[in-house]
């Protein structure tokens, strides 16, 4: 999956930018930590170590402790494989398995 939040990318990624802009909008000025892995950023966040925290998907786990936003933005991710693979384990868009899609 794309990197949405990285101390590398430009602005910290698509997914800071966007909540910055919309936090400025209404006058809240955000501030990012970059953590080393997704574990650390859960239970840190669980322990209040953050005001809030962006870039997850829906889950009932972390339902349990967080309330969600609607959707910052969606995305659509596909997987790919060699043309010429014999064992190419999917069907979807232009594969010889499914005639229908471009």
């Amino acid at each position: 999956m794309a990197p949405w939040n990285s101390e590398s990318l430009e602005g910290g990624g698509i997914s800071p930018q966007i909540t910055t802009a919309v936090l400025a909008s209404q006058g809240i000025t955000a501030h990012y930590h970059f953590l080393p892995n997704w574990e650390q950023a859960f239970e840190d966040a669980k322990q209040g170590e953050y005001q809030a925290t962006i870039s997850w998907s829906y889950s009932e786990e972390r339902a349990k402790y967080f309330y969600y936003s609607d959707p910052a933005f969606t995305t659509s991710v596909y997987w790919f494989y060699l043309k010429d693979n014999p064992k190419a384990p999917l069907t979807g868009r232009g594969s010889p398995q499914n005639k229908s899609s471009p």
